[in-house]
């Protein structure tokens, strides 16, 4: 139990969706285990886990319970029109189509099956998680860790159906593997990103870009050009106006990658309103100068809306864009910014996505 409590608080301390888990292992206790209640180790557990998040709690308490806020918009613009076809669709593609044969039976015969009694707390907590994800309209890659447990017991039970007919388990591990590898490189980029498109054969579109839904073939490429062109600029900034600058990443991403690879090229902080970056903005008057980007549809319109003087500065194309708002980036120098830090805040608090 303290093993589990462990694990269990690093999960919080990563992702909050981990309470979807939480949620179905009380209820599974609650159902089939509740001697545990009794048992001096699951106390200890529970408070060894309260005693590890607390740090996170007080801050989430200090600033007014953001992952509220922004749950609450992401429901309202994303998640109530999440389609469960569309969802559950992309959901078996991503985890390979022939692995639904194992991790069905695991959700939904498993927990219910006598031979497997004793693992009932494991099995219905699994269960109820995505019932109770199900219910939320979460996306399709929540559900990755569940289904990753579910194809280990999964597997377990297929095996002993199939113990007088091992030659279908052949066959069918044949195809899941024959099939996995065809895939894998779709989800892992395994390939240099030429040779993928050679080897499935990508046309380009009637925009003439090559559209790879897997981004991780081209970031690199793009990032790297990103970094540069807004490096170049910054130097070519005033020593005053580099003591007052600031990355403006409109989408979480672009603030996400400057900040993580910005250091190898000696740039500013960069900070961004959208999503979970909102919880994070930095505080600053209106003596700052800011380096801005965004994709190819938002313009000097646009970031005219907060700065008196705007500059476009660089566009950095992408070729393989799978959406039309990524065919390039744009990059501006915006100077005399009407807001302040919080008044920005303010103004995007409801517009976070």
């Amino acid at each position: 139990m303290i093993f589990i409590s462990l694990l269990a608080a690093l999960g919080f301390m990563n992702k909050y969706s981990i309470v979807f888990l939480f949620a179905g292992l009380v209820i599974s206790v609650l159902l089939f285990k509740r001697e545990l209640l009794a048992q001096g180790v699951t106390w200890l557990s529970v408070l060894l886990l309260m005693v590890i998040i607390s740090p996170n709690i007080l801050w989430q308490f200090a600033n007014g319970f953001p992952v509220f806020h922004h749950m609450s918009e992401l429901y309202e613009t994303q998640l109530n029109q999440q389609s469960f076809l569309k969802e559950f669709t992309t959901l078996n593609i991503f985890v390979n189509p022939f692995s639904f044969i194992i991790w069905l039976p695991a959700l939904v015969v498993v927990p219910f099956h006598p031979k497997f009694n004793e693992h009932r707390l494991a099995t219905f907590s699994l269960l109820f998680s995505c019932i109770l994800l199900l219910s939320s309209k979460g996306k399709f890659y929540y559900y990755f860790p569940i289904i990753l447990s579910l194809i280990a017991i999964g597997a377990v039970f297929i095996e002993n159906l199939l113990q007088k007919s091992k030659w279908i388990g052949y066959g069918y591990l044949f195809l899941l593997v024959s099939f996995g590898i065809y895939f894998l490189p779709h989800g892992i980029p395994l390939l240099k990103l030429e040779k993928y498109i050679k080897t499935y054969s990508l046309k380009p579109n009637s925009d003439n870009k090559i559209p790879l839904n897997f981004e991780n073939y081209y970031s690199n490429e793009n990032w790297e050009r990103i970094l540069k062109s807004v490096s170049d600029n910054y130097r070519a900034m005033s020593n005053e106006e580099r003591q007052h600058c600031y990355v403006w990443g409109r989408h979480y991403s672009m603030a996400g990658n400057v900040n993580l690879l910005g250091h190898n090229y000696n740039l500013p902080t960069a900070f961004s309103l959208h999503s979970s970056y909102f919880s994070w903005v930095p505080d600053f008057d209106r003596n700052i100068v800011v380096i801005a980007i965004s994709e190819s549809n938002l313009r000097q319109d646009f970031w005219g809306q907060y700065f008196e003087n705007v500059e476009e500065i660089d566009v950095i194309v992408n070729h393989y864009a799978s959406d039309e708002s990524w065919y390039n980036y744009r990059i501006f120098l915006c100077r005399k910014i009407k807001y302040d830090s919080d008044e920005l805040k303010r103004l995007f608090r409801t517009e976070i996505f």
